[in-house]
């Protein structure tokens, strides 16, 4: 067995208790920090990649490696060690950090389904079924993943104060998503080593229980950094498309 900093698990389906295979990531005590249900777009170790870097991870072993059930039936399981995928290098080799004095932003993402689209405004305001949303809290944050980050157009209850301002975020885990609103964070801080002046964080308000840092202590892994490019194009990713973009 090796030595992990984290593992995925891939746990094949058993219906009807299991209907869809499990992707699982654990820590070396076993405990568990994420997973995802379904079935990968294409068998076999190539599909789970695939549903890794959708979870925000990248797969560093050479191979993944059949286990035994891990006693929960439905056939033999396969493994491997795994970092966050913003812990990976446009060589495609772990590293310690992106950016001097800046900490890796969590790559999972997900689909903006077109209810959720609709209950934000829908094409009047640049919302389409199956936009990208990525999640915007450091590596290694409690669940849920939280992105979006979008002021409610419709609220007007603020009253011309911005910090009273509602803003909407897409929560994910799992197979579950939520929309929810909350204020946003609001402060104030200069990103390490830049010498710009000071930016407000664009977290919302309260972020700091799941995921310590705030946005402007972050690689930002959003349309129009550097960060976000060089990553998608080292995974050779098809080009996403974002809320707004046409």
């Amino acid at each position: 067995m090796l030595t992990l900093n984290l593992a995925a698990f891939y746990i094949p389906a058993l219906p009807p208790h299991r209907p869809a295979p499990i992707m699982q990531i654990r820590t070396p005590d076993g405990e568990w920090r994420d997973e995802r249900h379904g079935g990968a777009a294409h068998p076999g170790p190539r599909g789970w990649d695939e549903l890794l870097r959708k979870m925000g991870y990248t797969r560093i072993t050479r191979h993944w490696i059949e286990i035994d059930d891990l006693g929960l039936g439905g056939g033999r399981a396969h493994m491997c060690k795994v970092v966050p995928a913003a812990h990976v290098g446009p060589n495609g080799h772990a590293v310690a950090h992106l950016t001097t004095g800046l900490l890796p932003t969590c790559t999972s993402y997900t689909l903006l389904s077109h209810e959720h689209a609709e209950q934000l405004g829908g094409l009047e305001f640049g919302f389409h079924s199956g936009d990208v949303i990525e999640c915007e809290y450091a590596v290694g944050h409690r669940m849920p993943h939280t992105g979006l980050g979008q002021v409610d157009p419709f609220d007007d209850t603020a009253g011309g104060d911005d910090s009273k301002q509602r803003w909407w975020w897409l929560l994910w885990y799992a197979d579950e998503t939520l929309l929810s609103t909350a204020r946003v964070c609001g402060t104030e801080g200069r990103a390490p080593g830049n010498g710009r002046p000071p930016d407000t964080c664009a977290l919302p308000l309260g972020h700091e229980t799941a995921s310590p840092p705030h946005s402007w202590q972050l690689t930002a892994l959003i349309p129009g950094r550097p960060a976000s490019a060089s990553i998608r194009a080292a995974r050779g990713d098809t080009p996403p498309r974002w809320p707004g973009q046409h």
